[in-house]
């Protein structure tokens, strides 16, 4: 089984997909994301540089998915897509145009993309990926980017690929659960 879980930050995917993981035996796979996050002010880079980023960051992706038969994957080539769109990339036609592309045929290849609902679990600061680094989680950014992901969802997956993880799933065991139901699961 190929499991993606998306979704804008602190939303709980993380701690989702690693009980997933571990209750169906099969591989967790991280976001990945590291080559965008490394460095502090790395956004800033030129467009091209950015663009070689982003492609080397759904290149490493794709690779350790590859790697296993079943896995849940934290983010998916939709997360990367949106994080694209909000750099502005966009202004790059044709580089938006391949990069579009590549992350919606990687993401067809999931038995089940699982959204999660925001606004649940309060947005908390967070610690960067280097010690001093930190990520700045503003509420309405956040809800702009799940906005966003759930309708590349929507326009990408077919809708019986989709699971839709309810507000009244509040807890982790709740969420597990759920999606358990869904994907024909029984623990």
């Amino acid at each position: 089984m190929k499991i993606a879980i998306s979704g804008s930050a602190c939303i709980g995917k993380t701690t989702l997909a690693k009980q997933i993981a571990d209750t169906l035996g099969c591989a967790y796979i991280p976001e990945h994301y590291e080559v965008l996050f490394d460095q502090p002010k790395k956004f800033q880079s030129p467009p091209e540089v950015l663009v070689e980023l982003f492609n080397m960051a759904l290149s490493t992706k794709v690779t350790e998915e590859r790697k296993h038969e079943a896995f849940i994957s934290d983010r998916s080539p939709i997360d990367l897509f949106n994080l694209w769109m909000s750099r502005r990339l966009w202004k790059r036609g044709e580089d938006t145009h391949k990069f579009h592309k590549r992350c919606q045929h990687y993401a067809s290849g999931y038995d089940y993309v699982v959204l999660l609902p925001w606004g649940v679990i309060p947005l908390t600061q967070m610690e960067g990926p280097r010690e001093g680094q930190r990520r700045i989680m503003n509420r309405w950014v956040q809800s702009h980017n799940h906005a966003n992901i759930v309708g590349l969802t929507r326009q990408w997956i077919l809708p019986d690929k989709i699971v839709d993880i309810p507000k009244s799933a509040g807890n982790l065991n709740e969420r597990a659960n759920y999606l358990y139901k869904e994907i024909g699961h029984s623990r």
